[in-house]
């Protein structure tokens, strides 16, 4: 694997080159978090960016949320693997915020994805192509339209 080396000295080397965001500096605890949204939201932001499903990487680091507590330099090191190290530093600067927030409320849900849920539960309630006008009239059974007097 690394020459002369071990893979703990080379994941040191790679964080300690890693310029981490100031968030991710804050604790965050997994027991206030409601994980299991937490996790939808880890796999649709992680097929967005990779553009394709990876169960191996949503459930590595749907497993690292459920550590308490949770080593983010850890997390940092092993998605720098998978994604480019920007793309790496902007998704979990993204989920360390969204943590943040759930362990302050107090169902364990970030603001913005209950949010985000009310407004597609109000899109999937509205009618899909219809107008709020009036139905069509419907002719009553049993009298049939004559269509001979147009011809």
């Amino acid at each position: 694997m690394y020459k002369g080396r071990s893979k703990v000295d080379a994941d040191g080397k790679l964080l300690s080159a890693m310029q981490l965001p100031e968030v991710l500096g804050k604790a965050v605890d997994a027991d206030k978090v409601n994980l299991a949204v937490m996790d939808g939201w880890v796999e649709r932001e992680l097929k967005r960016e990779l553009g394709f499903e990876d169960d191996i990487l949503v459930g590595m680091v749907c497993n690292k949320l459920r550590e308490n507590p949770i080593n983010v330099k850890a997390l940092a090191v092993e998605l720098a693997a998978f994604l480019q190290h920007d793309a790496a530093l902007k998704f979990l600067a993204s989920l360390w915020a969204l943590l943040l927030e759930a362990q302050e409320s107090p169902d364990g849900l970030p603001r913005v994805l209950v949010q985000e849920r009310m407004k597609e539960i109000e899109r999937r309630q509205q009618p899909k192509g219809r107008s709020r006008s009036p139905p069509p009239a419907v002719q009553r059974p049993g009298k049939k339209r004559d269509r001979s007097r147009n011809r």
